[in-house]
């Protein structure tokens, strides 16, 4: 497991790097884009075949920690995608079965639409005579919906659908056995991590290397030049 969360660390952080991630200032668009530019560098659609994903499951050989941490984390990294789609599908059928959820959500999209106006609209959030930032649009949006949340009783809904999914996606991690195709992912995704750390520590160790070669040869060159000052 502390591997599956360092590789997830990783991408995360590559992709709130990426060039081609959006403004979070233009927009809802913007916010929606660079989520989705987040997710796609994360390989969440990356889904393996359902096929595969319900092929066979199986107790594990051994209820012991590290038995379950294995099969775990190597059915986590290899069927990420579809654990994805299990968990938005379940919340998405939940709130499509509820007309109470229906409308919290048309009522959350219009909060989002209004207090998140896109740049080329020319339109500001204005209260009270002064024009209100992004980062309290971004405060208003969260007190509004998390309110309208609980006082509908979605949130409850919304809760246990999101267990629910969970739970199901880790009994299937737990039952899942591991295959070869899971067993290289898994052993790719290591590689990739460990690369990427080495090579940081061998940009930084090679920064610090020769500055301290530097030093040490400002240092000789000082006594140089106080010797043949000394000798003259």
């Amino acid at each position: 497991m502390a591997e599956l969360r360092r590789r997830f660390q990783a991408e995360a952080a590559g992709a709130r790097q990426s060039p081609g991630t959006a403004d979070p200032g233009s927009g809802i668009m913007g916010e929606l884009q660079s989520i989705a530019s987040e997710l796609q560098s994360l390989s969440w659609r990356n889904m393996r075949p359902w096929g595969e994903f319900f092929e066979q499951f199986k107790p594990p050989r051994a209820w012991t920690k590290e038995v379950l941490d294995e099969r775990i984390t190597t059915n986590m990294l290899h069927y990420r995608g579809n654990y994805c789609f299990v968990v938005f599908g379940s919340i998405l059928v939940f709130i499509v079965s509820s007309p109470a959820l229906l409308l919290v959500a048309a009522a959350s999209l219009a909060l989002l639409v209004f207090l998140f106006p896109t740049e080329t609209s020319g339109r500001a959030v204005v209260v009270s005579g002064r024009a209100v930032s992004a980062p309290e649009r971004r405060f208003i949006a969260i007190v509004l919906i998390l309110t309208l949340l609980a006082t509908t009783g979605a949130a409850a809904t919304l809760l246990y659908a999101s267990g629910l999914a969970a739970a199901t996606c880790l009994a299937h991690a737990v039952f899942r056995p591991r295959n070869l195709k899971s067993k290289f992912n898994r052993l790719q995704e290591e590689a990739r991590a460990n690369a990427g750390a080495g090579l940081g520590s061998l940009l930084s160790g090679g920064g610090s290397a020769q500055g301290g070669d530097g030093g040490g040869g400002g240092a000789a060159g000082l006594r140089r030049g106080s010797g043949q000052g000394a000798r003259r």
